[in-house]
């Protein structure tokens, strides 16, 4: 991934252009890794949806292969063997000879990680980035909290025990020694026989690769927003220099005649740093948008001097800066036309260097080819080369961002009606990015008729503006916003600043067609898959968990339309998780954690539903959501418009494990010790042949029983169900049947085969704590059908 054992990132090896034109290939979903591309400029990469892909020079696909989870991890190329790891446990050792012949299976060996330990993680997920030792050993780290030496015969050479999930690529010496990153908030030297030799902590998370010198010097980022020097033979701090947000993006070195010049690293506050190895500051350049791309660098053509640094950002965009001025040589924008996709544009792998040149992942599945120089040599819309960055030296605003949490710096998209609006504050001085936070006391008013709601995120970065109903259909918003901000942290000299908030923010709503697509009761009822979520918002969000949110697949069903008038009326959605069998086909899995109800309105084709109670699963844990909304346009075909929104807010204290850490390291809970956050997802149509989308014939409801909870002992609801019964299907709604607001989600206890193997009883428990209101009506469901209704 980073080039060579100590991860420098640096190909020194003059690039020209070839002639080439750009290319991109497209996988079945996005992309948070790096490709790794061999001599003959063949590249390979892992995707979201579980396939690890060869493509050639020309971007065909040579071949892929399965593996049973997501792919995060970049792979190693060796003695003609790809060895990558999968969200499935294992790493996978892959033949990469072209000559085999289609159809062969080209996994070599596979290799199985251990089993979590302790409270961190519960999952053995790979993402930690292969690498090889001096004698060829490979060496990754995973999400159990390990890392492994694994010899090329697909034995354990050693495992060392982290104290969390080891994302990053190790750095090695040519002592063997290995450097490694953990969520434990350390950074690890182990040596060659897998024994600590030391542990230094940070204040953050470490998923930043340790990249090492020729200076004898450590060089690794954390999410407390500092680059660190460390002395690579006792852990001691030689210095560290503070950006303006969380570090994901691991440092570049850039050696000449045997020794460090300069260390590139990128920050999630859009800056590009090059730094001296004394630890000052050489130059900034500020992107405008979220960097968790790492640097990488190749000499200058033949006839100039210097060097180039490559760097991808959240907006889509590939830059190549000179390393010297920190000035644009070139960009080139990988934004796809789809307007959905359009906002899933975030390059947040990093670019691989090959002999012509430069591959990059795009969150929206893709992955692209650039020639190096091509835009220095041909007019393309999407290529720039002002020398300028792209945002202004002096800036003091709210911009907003899309759902999926790109900053918009022209004129303002459509906003869906339904739409959270999220403003970034951009703070900037004499060039330089604040680490600006919006203060607690913020007010917005609004031109709307429906009232807003609005909370700032943890670190004061982001306001997450939302409507109590619908924005005007086809008009215009005016969103005032007053208060003030302050800036103490990496400020320079210093000296705290402070500035006051008293802005203007306007922007149109879409057009929303008059009905809405959406039909109860079979043969006709519409089933949804909902995928492809993404919080974009904080930014920290993201960095801990964008592939797993992309995995997720949801079918939803429509449970409850009651219309008020033409265009508006309550609705009630159901969610099951899913997974594909056999035939591709997406069906809803008993064993989901997923299975609840979304509650709301539309308006049109406008749906703002919410949902209180839902966990979502990341690897060490679920983390409760006391809020959770969906707010999205669909269209005839039952797809999502562009502007799909989420929003959730979580009590920081009720994450398992990390809930002390969310409060006092990380930034992410405001004064009341919540979390705000925001992103995008996609809607389509499920496929029709799904059998848990329709009711099996002969099934239906004879009989329920209701228990009331009560302060002593939880209460339960049976439902007695006729046909073939797979009782992992069958799950129950509880709504007030006054407002049709969710009101409890019972948990499957048993199911009861009666005397007449025709009929079985299932039993739902209801919390004791579960405040049920006086009338309350249940619903059952076959996957995401509605199968009967209590009556009230």
């Amino acid at each position: 991934m980073r080039r060579d054992p100590r991860n420098t990132g640096c190909l020194p090896v003059a690039v020209r252009y070839s002639g080439d034109q750009p290319w991109s290939f497209r996988t079945g979903r996005g992309i948070f890794t790096t490709p790794v591309v061999d001599h003959e400029g063949s590249a390979y990469v892992g995707s979201a949806d579980g396939f690890v892909y060869a493509l050639d020079k020309s971007g065909e696909c040579l071949w892929r292969v399965r593996t049973s989870g997501i792919v995060d991890s970049a792979g190693l190329l060796d003695h003609d063997h790809l060895t990558v790891g999968s969200g499935d446990g294992y790493l996978y050792r892959i033949r990469t000879d072209a000559s085999l012949p289609r159809g062969v299976d080209r996994i070599a060996w596979t290799f199985k990680a251990l089993p979590p330990e302790g409270s961190g993680q519960e999952v053995s997920w790979w993402e930690g980035n292969v690498v090889a030792g001096p004698d060829g050993t490979l060496l990754a780290g995973n999400t159990a909290g390990h890392a492994y030496a694994v010899r090329t015969d697909g034995t354990q050479a050693w495992v060392y025990p982290t104290g969390n999930a080891v994302w990053t690529a190790a750095a090695v010496g040519a002592d063997g020694t290995s450097y490694w990153g953990s969520l434990d908030f350390c950074v690890h030297a182990v040596d060659r026989h897998g024994d600590c030799k030391w542990t230094v902590p940070t204040i953050g998370f470490v998923v930043s690769s340790p990249a090492l010198g020729t200076d004898g010097a450590l060089y690794v980022g954390s999410f407390d927003g500092q680059l660190y020097a460390l002395d690579a033979a006792t852990g001691e701090q030689r210095w560290a220099y503070m950006t303006a947000d969380s570090i994901y993006s691991s440092p570049a070195l850039l050696e000449v005649d045997g020794s460090t010049r300069a260390i590139y690293v990128g920050s999630t506050d859009g800056c590009v740093y090059a730094l001296r190895p004394d630890g000052t500051l050489l130059w900034r350049y500020d992107t405008g948008a979220i960097i968790r791309s790492s640097p990488v660098l190749s000499r200058k053509p033949e006839g100039e001097e210097g060097w180039i640094v490559y760097v991808g950002s959240s907006d889509g965009v590939l830059y190549a800066l000179d390393a010297e001025q920190g000035t644009r040589r070139w960009s080139y924008d990988t934004t796809m036309s789809d307007p959905v996709l359009a906002d899933r544009n975030s390059l947040n792998g990093s670019p691989a260097l090959g002999l012509t040149g430069i591959h990059i992942a795009s969150e929206d599945g893709s992955i692209w080819y650039i020639p190096y120089d091509y835009p220095l040599h041909h007019e393309d819309p999407r290529a720039t080369t002002d020398p300028a960055e792209p945002i202004a030296l002096e800036l003091e605003q709210l911009l907003l961002t899309t759902p999926g949490g790109a900053t918009v710096r022209e004129a303002a998209p459509e906003v869906g009606p339904a739409a959270v609006v999220a403003l970034r504050l951009v703070v900037r001085r004499h060039g330089v990015a604040l680490d600006a936070e919006i203060e607690s006391d913020v007010t917005v008013t609004t031109s709307a008729a429906s009232p807003v709601s609005w909370r700032r995120s943890g670190d004061g970065h982001f306001l997450f503006v939302v409507p109590q109903e619908f924005w005007p259909s086809a008009g215009s918003v005016e969103l005032h916003v007053r208060g003030a901000w302050t800036a103490a942290r990496g400020v320079p000299g210093g000296i705290a600043l402070h500035g006051d908030i008293d802005q203007t923010i306007c922007f149109t709503v879409a057009r929303a067609d008059p009905s809405l697509p959406l039909v109860l009761g079979a043969p006709e009822q519409a089933v949804l898959h909902l995928h492809r979520l993404s919080v974009a918002l904080p930014s920290f969000a993201t960095s801990v968990n964008q592939i797993g949110f992309d995995s997720y697949d949801w079918l939803v069903g429509t449970v409850l339309l009651e219309p008020e008038t033409e265009r508006t009326g309550a609705l009630v959605l159901f969610v099951r998780g899913a997974l594909s069998d056999a035939e591709g086909v997406l069906r809803t899995d008993p064993a989901s954690p997923f299975a609840f109800s979304l509650h709301g309105r539309y308006e049109g084709n406008s749906v703002s539903v919410v949902a209180r109670g839902v966990d979502l699963p990341f690897s060490f844990g679920d983390v409760p959501m006391d809020r959770f909304e969906l707010r999205f346009q669909l269209d005839g075909d039952l797809r999502s418009s562009p502007g799909a929104s989420m929003y959730g807010e979580v009590v920081c204290a009720d994450v398992p494990f990390y809930g002390p850490l969310l409060v006092d390291f990380t930034r992410l809970a405001d004064e009341e010790g919540r979390m705000a956050a925001s992103g995008t997802f996609l809607v389509g149509p499920a496929d029709p042949r799904s059998p848990t989308t329709r009711l099996p014939a002969g099934m239906h409801v004879t009989a329920w029983r209701l228990e009331r909870p009560t302060s002593l002992k939880s209460g339960s609801l049976s439902v007695t169900v006729t046909g073939q019964v797979d009782a992992g299907e069958i799950s129950v709604i509880l709504l007030d049947a006054a407002s049709k607001d969710s009101v409890a989600a019972p948990s499957f206890r048993e199911a009861i085969a009666g005397p007449d193997t025709g009929a079985t009883t299932i039993v739902f428990d209801i919390d004791r704590q579960a405040d049920l209101p006086t009338t309350v009506e249940a619903i059952a469901m076959f996957g995401v059908v509605a199968l009967g209704r209590m009556p009230v």
